[in-house]
Order: C-alpha cells, then structure tokens, then sequence
C-alpha cells in the first residue's frame, strides 16, 4: 500500500517507498507510520537536517548524518523498534511522543498518516 501511495512520481518521496517497506519487514515498524512521520519531519523529502537524514534523527551530539536516505530510514525504524519500544511500550501516541514531545505533534502525524491512507498526494 505504501508504495501506491507514494508510488506516484508527483510525490517528491516515491523514490523512498521501497525503503518504508524494507524497513517495515526487518524491523516490524509500520510503513505508514515511517512514511508520514519522515515525510512531516523533511518536508516531503526536500529538507534535510544533516547529511541524508530525512527524518530529524539525533544523537546527543546533534543531528545525525548518513550515508545515504535509506541508510537513515533503516536507522531510525531499527530505533524506533528497540530503544524507543523499550522506553514506552508499543502504542503508536507514545512512541510519537518519544519521537518529538512537541504539542500537537502526534495529532499532526496521525492526520498525515490519514491523508496518505485517502490517496492525497504531497509534493
């Protein structure tokens, strides 16, 4: 499904689609959550914070560089599934609030995530 939805090549992200996928079946996160999440976090793949990192991912020394888009999705879904799981559990409104405890963040996340599902397009 994540690939139809952002399999389009109006969508500045349907060059990440497979990744989204891969990430889901190593590490058990969802696509869609990965997607949007990463999709809110870069502007739709425009924005990058740090060298390839797509998705606002820090360490304690700041933002996090990669060696390549993949590289980071891979990264950050293999965090979210161990470190941030073990931290506060498997519910998607927890792990959102882990990622960025922002107010307002995981609603903006879940709307994104409903917006991919209906077939909007973000370019």
């Amino acid at each position: 499904d994540i690939i139809r939805m952002l399999g389009d090549t109006r969508s500045t992200m349907w060059h990440l689609a497979q990744a989204f996928v891969n990430a889901e079946d190593v590490y058990g996160v969802n696509a869609l959550y990965l997607a949007s999440t990463i999709g809110w976090e870069s502007g739709w793949a425009r924005y990058h914070s740090g060298w390839n990192n797509v998705a606002g991912w820090k360490y304690s020394t700041g933002w996090a560089d990669f060696n390549s888009e993949y590289e980071c999705i891979m990264t950050v879904a293999e965090g979210l599934s161990t470190h941030f799981r073990e931290n506060v559990g498997d519910y998607l409104y927890d792990i959102t609030a882990m990622y960025c405890p922002e107010p307002g963040y995981v609603d903006n996340i879940l709307t994104v995530m409903w917006e991919l599902e209906q077939g909007y397009y973000y370019n």
